[in-house]
């Protein structure tokens, strides 16, 4: 949550799509998934999360989809870039993988 604010600057900033779109992806997905990556219970990290405190996920997946939005100027593809985002997650990758994988999803909708 701390660095949200971050990810709404570089949202609001002018310049590339692409590089804004990989910025916000960084602060949302890229560094926090690097921190806990190999972890004891990496996978289900998100979810005891969203068990915990589930008005912290909230705020973070509203924020997320906000900046995607300012980005592309179009809530219903932020809406899947976000869910295509999530999905990049699904099968535990490692942190060098959801970089290639998120520049890839960042190119398709730039």
């Amino acid at each position: 949550m701390a660095h949200l604010p971050e990810a709404e600057a570089a949202a609001s900033r002018a310049g590339d799509t692409y590089e804004r779109l990989c910025y916000v992806c960084r602060v949302v997905a890229v560094d926090p998934w690097s921190e806990m990556y190999g972890a004891p219970m990496s996978g289900e990290f998100f979810d005891a999360c969203d068990r915990i405190d589930p008005e912290i996920t909230v705020q973070h997946r509203r924020t997320a989809i906000q900046c995607v939005s300012t980005i592309l100027n179009d809530p219903a593809a932020a809406d899947v870039f976000i869910l295509a985002l999530d999905g990049l997650l699904a099968d535990n990758p490692t942190p060098e993988l959801l970089i290639q994988r998120m520049k890839l999803l960042s190119r398709r909708f730039a």
